[in-house]
């Protein structure tokens, strides 16, 4: 019994510091930044800016492409946390698991990073020639989050449903706004005639 009352702190501290939001922006930010530089560097992107699809529904589509999988992924993990912690834990860390707050990050939160993550590596992939640069440009994405958890841990920011609300809206405006941006500066002319 000492090992599971271990083991649900651990879970508890995990949660409370928002690791399970890391996993939705970093794997579509890989994916999204291969998906024009690698494109490009296996000749498939030049076909596809050729076509008459207006520039926002190419990237919308590339955004979705990539933060699908990660988003799945990442609900299938919190439905194995939910079903292990109604098994094994206490009624206090399983009622924590399923909590209107982390219902609220795990469903609302979790596409809203993961649309983040991709459409930041998408804007920084269509400006430059390497897909390392671009992934290592990309995570630099992840320090804010985790600057969040560090913040939260310390109590310096208050750890709830409001906030995590806020946090959605917020998120929304921002997944808008860089898609606007990533429009913007992506120029199918000029991604053709630079990068040959």
């Amino acid at each position: 019994m000492r090992v599971l009352a271990v083991f649900e702190k651990e879970l508890l501290e995990v949660m409370k510091n928002r690791l399970p939001l890391i996993v939705p922006i970093i794997v579509p930010m890989v994916i999204s930044t291969f998906s024009i530089i690698g494109e490009k560097q296996a000749r498939g992107l030049e076909p596809l800016l050729a076509t008459p699809i207006r520039t926002w529904e190419l990237l919308l589509g590339k955004s979705l492409a990539a933060a699908l999988p990660a988003v799945g992924a990442t609900w299938i993990a919190y439905g194995i946390l939910v079903a292990g912690m109604g098994i094994l834990a206490s009624p206090v860390v399983f009622a924590a698991t399923i909590s209107g707050m982390w219902l609220l990050a795990m469903l609302i939160i979790a596409p809203l990073l993961a649309l983040l993550g991709v459409n930041l590596g998408i804007l920084v992939s269509s400006r430059v020639n390497d897909t390392r640069v671009a992934q290592q440009l990309g995570s630099l994405v992840v320090l804010p989050l985790v600057g969040l958890g560090i913040a939260q841990t310390l109590g310096k920011i208050p750890y709830s449903l409001p906030m995590f609300a806020a946090g959605a809206l917020a998120l929304a405006a921002l997944d808008v706004a860089i898609l606007v941006a990533a429009t913007r500066l992506f120029q199918r002319e000029t991604i053709l005639t630079r990068w040959r």
